[in-house]
């Protein structure tokens, strides 16, 4: 899935292990998330 700014990949064990995409990722910046969001009507 492809959300413009955020990409998900769903993959069962056996094929996430095949394409080992954790390691295209080893040199992106991590940015910290708030695991309790607080979201505010306006």
């Amino acid at each position: 899935m492809d959300y413009s700014d955020v990409i998900v990949h769903i993959f069962d064990e056996e094929t996430r292990a095949y394409y080992e995409l954790e390691k295209f990722w080893l040199d992106a910046p991590r940015i910290p998330v708030d695991e309790n969001p607080v979201f505010k009507d306006t």
